[in-house]
């Protein structure tokens, strides 16, 4: 799981949930941060959102409603430790869209239960006709403890931390969001007549018109996402 980091124990000996968060959330502080520097920068070399015909607006509540899809998600790390997904709420920024999961772990040769956060990058492309919405884990730590030596806790953590990514996705695959960018629209035909000094008689008959989107950028916004969109092709059809 490249690039995922877990949040190192801080007071010593013992659990203190407070210390974890504190240097979560500078972590996630950090990301923010270089995610929005990159932002002002793509925006003062003009983005080519600014060149689009027609933009998408997704906000935060259709992001969560997608990512509900993954809760009770569940998996093994190992033969000894499996996890559940309890929840998952996202939130978008300037720069970075990032989902905060929470799951629990337990392992049955250590006998420990224990609640973890782990914090992901959501990734949007496009795949052919469709958006692909995929989640990057970069950090993880521990809430709560219910059960079991620190010695057993941490060495659960450092195994979720090691799992492999691919497996992850066996458990949360790709969402799509079909944008049908291919479609066509049907133009009634029409029949003018002119009857003054001359007889004349204008037809113009049906017409089919396809045409394609292209996506051209994709930016995150405070609670939105915008997806720029040209006319990539348009073909015209008696």
């Amino acid at each position: 799981m490249a690039g995922c980091s877990i949040v190192e124990h801080i007071a010593g000996v013992g659990f203190d949930s407070e210390q974890f968060e504190k240097a979560r959330e500078s972590k996630i502080l950090e990301l923010q941060y270089r995610a929005a520097q990159k932002l002002e920068k793509r925006m003062q070399d003009n983005s080519q959102i600014l060149q689009s015909d027609f933009n998408l607006i997704l906000d935060d509540s259709f992001l969560n409603k997608l990512l509900d899809r993954y809760e009770n998600a569940s998996g093994l790390l190992d033969e000894s430790t499996d996890y559940i997904i309890k929840d998952i709420k996202a939130e978008l920024f300037n720069g970075s869209a990032i989902a905060s999961v929470k799951l629990s772990a337990h392992n049955e040769s250590h006998n420990v239960d224990v609640d973890l956060i782990m914090d992901c990058l959501i990734l949007i492309e496009q795949e052919k006709q469709d958006l692909v919405l995929k989640i990057e884990p970069f950090n993880i730590a521990p809430t709560t403890v219910t059960k079991g030596l620190y010695f057993a806790v941490k060495e659960t953590i450092n195994k979720i931390i090691k799992l492999n990514l691919a497996n992850l996705n066996k458990n949360l695959p790709p969402l799509k969001i079909p944008l049908n960018i291919q479609d066509k629209i049907i133009i009634p035909g029409t029949k003018s007549e002119i009857a003054s000094k001359i007889n004349l008689t204008i037809n113009n008959p049906k017409r089919l018109i396809k045409y394609n989107l292209k996506i051209i950028d994709i930016l995150f916004l405070e609670g939105q996402i915008i997806v720029g969109l040209e006319l990539d092709k348009i073909e015209v059809e008696s």
